[in-house]
This record gives structure tokens, sequence and C-alpha cells, in this order.
């Protein structure tokens, strides 16, 4: 049987970052754009953070507040820290 390889769609990924807020639009791109290699594990888990309320994604990533959910923890540190 032949496996199916799935292909992270970085066009996909960078229409899903447009955000209704500039700096969100600003971070995110430039996050996607300097980190080709990421795993598909992560691009679900990047994909799975955009669906997420702007302001949400604002307030973790640009205002720095306190996140309660792990799974977004670990995902917005990685993108603080390779952006």
């Amino acid at each position: 049987m032949k496996k199916n390889i799935i292909k992270i769609n970085f066009s996909q990924i960078k229409w899903n970052s447009k955000r209704g807020i500039l700096e969100l639009d600003i971070l995110l791109s430039n996050f996607i754009n300097n980190n080709k290699k990421i795993s598909l594990l992560f691009h679900h888990q990047f994909v799975s953070l955009l669906t997420n309320d702007d302001i949400d994604l604002y307030k973790w990533l640009i205002k720095y507040e306190k996140i309660n959910k792990n799974y977004i923890k670990n995902i917005i540190t990685y993108i603080k820290n390779n952006k």
C-alpha cells in the first residue's frame, strides 16, 4: 500500500495568517517566511492556533499576556523565539 505524503502548503498558511490587525500580519508573515522547515505536527498546531480570535492572538503574541492552555503556550513560545 502506498502512503500519501502530505506536504505543507506555505501559500495556504500565509493566506490563513492574514489577520485584521497589522501587527499580527507582520509577525505571522515574517515567522512563516523565516521558518520553512517546520514539521507537519507544528503545521497542524499552527493552523489550529489560527482558529483563535485576532484579539486573543494579539494578546498572546504582542502583549505577552498569560496563556492558560499548554498547547497554545508552546506554539506561541516557539513563534516568539523564531520570528
